[in-house]
């Protein structure tokens, strides 16, 4: 039997800690330098989640858990209750992204900082859920390799766990980074055209990832199953932000030649 966490289950861990904590760093350093970010807009997109998932909605959810009202539910409507938990986790996160870009950054409102607001949204999410857990990991499979006392089920988790998973974390991360940033810009554009339906495609979009997700992990679908639907949001994502470049130069063309008619 194998007692040691093995070198590439390490290696990966290493890369999943780079991307969930080294990508949002690298993506705000790089875009400030090119297109000057706003900064504040990155902190408050970081803040806002941190706000409405871990202070809000995780806790309620937490509590409800504990309930038997809600055990013997979720035993008898686990679809159900998957669709619950997207429901709320778009909603809350769709409203955070609404209040913070068109009350907190109203006047910075435009693509770049909607564009860093899902940065600072999506990298606190990849540090919180990957970058802490994983940083611990590496340290724990030292620990362990060098011969150390540590918990058995920590242990015993390192030691088993195929090393491919450990690594699909972090590129889980980097789909999820490119659908809160397509998510923030959906919502920047809704606010600035005052077209409200793009706000419900951010709230959408976020509620289908997240109750696919959920469906295929009761069907019984494999790791890799589920991870190849993140990326296919992370990819659309990715066509979306390209895209949204020339959707919001429109916008602003046609703010100006709205606004030139009228000074006609």
């Amino acid at each position: 039997m194998n007692y040691l966490v093995s070198s590439l289950s390490i290696g990966f861990m290493f890369v999943s800690l780079v991307l969930s904590v080294g990508l949002p760093i690298g993506l705000v350093v790089y875009f400030y330098l090119k297109e000057k970010i706003s900064i504040k807009a990155v902190f408050i997109g970081a803040l806002m989640f941190f706000l409405f998932q871990g202070i809000l909605r995780v806790p309620i959810m937490t509590i409800i858990s504990y309930m038997p009202w809600y055990q013997t539910f979720a035993l008898n409507n686990m679809v159900l209750v998957v669709a619950i938990m997207a429901f709320t986790a778009g909603l809350f996160e769709t409203v955070a992204r609404y209040i913070g870009l068109k009350f907190i950054l109203r006047k910075e409102l435009q693509r770049k900082n909607g564009f860093a607001y899902g940065i600072g949204h999506g990298g606190i999410e990849a540090i919180l859920l990957v970058g802490i857990s994983y940083g611990a990991n590496i340290l724990f499979s030292f620990l362990i390799n060098s011969g150390a006392q540590v918990d058995s089920l920590i242990a015993s988790q390192l030691i088993n766990t195929p090393s491919i998973l450990f690594l699909a974390a972090g590129i889980e991360r980097v789909f999820a980074i490119l659908f809160h940033i397509a998510a923030a810009l959906l919502v920047t554009y809704g606010i600035i055209s005052k077209k409200k339906i793009y706000i419900l495609y951010s709230f959408v979009l976020h509620f289908l990832l997240d109750g696919v997700i959920g469906v295929l992990q009761i069907m019984g679908v494999s790791v890799l199953g589920i991870e190849i639907w993140i990326a296919f949001i992370g990819i659309l994502s990715l066509v979306f932000i390209i895209k949204s470049k020339n959707m919001f130069s429109l916008l602003e063309l046609t703010s100006i030649s709205d606004g030139g008619d009228q000074d006609e």
